[in-house]
């Protein structure tokens, strides 16, 4: 998917995604968590990458035409980081 995230003006623009799981924190907040491919960063690591955004923040979202495979890294039993997992990626059949 491809959105923009407005969470930090110094980070604006569109940013490619693959979204593996959309999660609840311990708090009661829903993340999604994915591998970012292209587009601005505020953190000092490369992309590709995983990053976790909140929805909230989210605009001019577009789901687009692409498969993908979860990332090797990606274990969606991860309960310290997924508080509570409400969807996730799976390999292709």
């Amino acid at each position: 998917m491809r959105f923009s995230y407005t969470r930090k003006p110094d980070s604006l623009g569109p940013r490619t995604t693959y979204p593996h799981a959309i999660f609840e924190t311990a708090t009661g907040g829903v993340r999604i968590d994915a591998r970012q491919l292209d587009g601005p960063t505020s953190s000092n690591t490369g992309l590709p990458a995983w990053r976790t955004f909140d929805p909230a923040w989210i605009t001019e979202l577009e789901l687009l035409d692409r498969q993908f495979d979860p990332d090797a890294t990606f274990n969606p039993d991860n309960r310290h980081k997924y508080f509570r997992m409400r969807v996730h990626c799976r390999e292709s059949m």
